[in-house]
């Protein structure tokens, strides 16, 4: 598993219900929340992501 750790959290708008059940999209590619959603960071995984 290829992990990415985001600078961005519920501070700035990101719902901690989505913990462990929410996605980000990056290059089109739905990748899965990891854990909880913190104060100052998220952790996706990013591994059918290709660069």
């Amino acid at each position: 598993m290829k992990i990415a750790i985001l600078p961005i959290e519920y501070y700035d708008g990101v719902d901690a219900r989505l913990s462990n059940k929410g996605i980000f999209i990056i290059r089109g590619i739905d990748c899965n929340i990891l854990g909880r959603i913190s104060m100052n960071i998220t952790t996706i995984d990013v591994s059918n992501v290709k660069k």
